[in-house]
């Protein structure tokens, strides 16, 4: 069968860092591909420092976009046991913001019925970034952990799923009177922020989940109890260019690794990215059991913003201003 193209647009990262949809022709899928209609994507941080070009590396033709929820259209030889018509979800490195996407079938995810197209692209990056967080951390019911920046994706996400996993949550953030998933909330931008992490735990927690950089991981640190762990993921205060992120980034590689030398307590870097590289069957996994606690109910995640593909800009902004809690889900169809 010859392969026919069809007409599609995605979003690219122009050399100016600027957003563009754009057209393109989405070709049939190669040996082992599918092809999906794209219904729903979203929009990270990781987004944002891979336009700003921060430790992702950019492709020729870069098309953000981690989460793909949608439609088989296209299946091709050797896909193995798929169809046409299939909904379905994936966790992909790039493409996830254009009307079709490419992906291999072994990272599919399917979807049931009764799982709505947007609350599964709100859980397939966040919500298996926060499985593997509690993987790496070793967390186990009834464990007490913080998570920084608590009303961003992945901290609402965590907040969820700990209440899932029955773990006890502290949320740092800078709106603590919002209340989310039930979780105790404390200011972010507290100069008594260990005491108070500290009294609230008993002592500390079993684990701080920690998306900033450089010298706030010592105060991180020092929230955990003995035998403690600290997971620094995202590193979102060094997405910015210039020598006060390049600062952050060294120093966060420093203190990370004096951390490992240092007895008591466990520190790690935990990076989808890098996971999806060495092990894509383990991230596939993840966004697996987030998609069948999603269908049983067990997590409801938070949708702060609803917004056309061609509004990926406003995306960008609503998730770097930190303007909305929760998640940015781009409608692609």
């Amino acid at each position: 069968m010859i392969a026919m193209p069809i007409a599609s647009e995605r979003i690219v990262i122009t050399h100016r860092d600027h957003l563009e949809l754009l057209p393109w022709q989405a070709p049939d899928p190669a040996p082992g591909e599918v092809r999906i209609r794209v219904g729903q994507s979203a929009v990270s941080f990781g987004d944002i420092m891979l336009r700003r070009h921060v430790f992702r590396p950019r492709p020729a033709v870069t098309v953000p976009g981690y989460e793909v929820v949608g439609t088989i259209d296209a299946v091709g030889p050797d896909a193995g046991d798929v169809r046409v018509g299939n909904r379905v979800a994936a966790f992909v490195e790039y493409g996830g913001n254009a009307r079709h996407a490419l992906v291999p079938a072994r990272n599919l995810v399917h979807l049931p019925d009764r799982v709505e197209s947007d609350a599964a692209a709100a859980v397939v990056l966040n919500y298996a970034t926060a499985l593997g967080l509690v993987e790496t951390a070793g967390l186990v019911a009834g464990d007490d952990v913080l998570v920084h920046g608590a009303s961003g994706g992945v901290g609402t996400a965590v907040l969820d799923t700990a209440r899932a996993l029955d773990l006890r949550a502290i949320g740092a953030t800078r709106n603590v009177t919002a209340s989310l998933f039930g979780a105790r909330l404390v200011d972010g931008r507290s100069p008594t922020l260990v005491r108070d992490v500290r009294e609230a735990s008993g002592g500390g927690v079993r684990a701080v989940f920690d998306s900033r950089a450089g010298r706030s991981l010592w105060s991180s640190r020092a929230m955990l109890r003995p035998g403690g762990s600290l997971v620094v993921f995202g590193l979102s205060s060094v997405a910015n260019r210039g020598v006060r992120a390049a600062l952050g980034t060294v120093g966060t590689l420093a203190s990370l690794t004096l951390f490992r030398v240092l007895p008591g307590k466990r520190s790690s870097l935990f990076a989808m990215d890098r996971t999806f590289h060495r092990d894509p069957a383990r991230v596939r996994a993840w966004v697996g059991r987030a998609i069948d606690m999603l269908a049983r109910g067990a997590i409801a995640p938070a949708i702060g913003a609803r917004l056309p593909l061609a509004s990926v800009a406003e995306a960008h902004r609503l998730v770097e201003t930190g303007a909305i809690v929760g998640k940015v889900v781009l409608d692609c169809q």
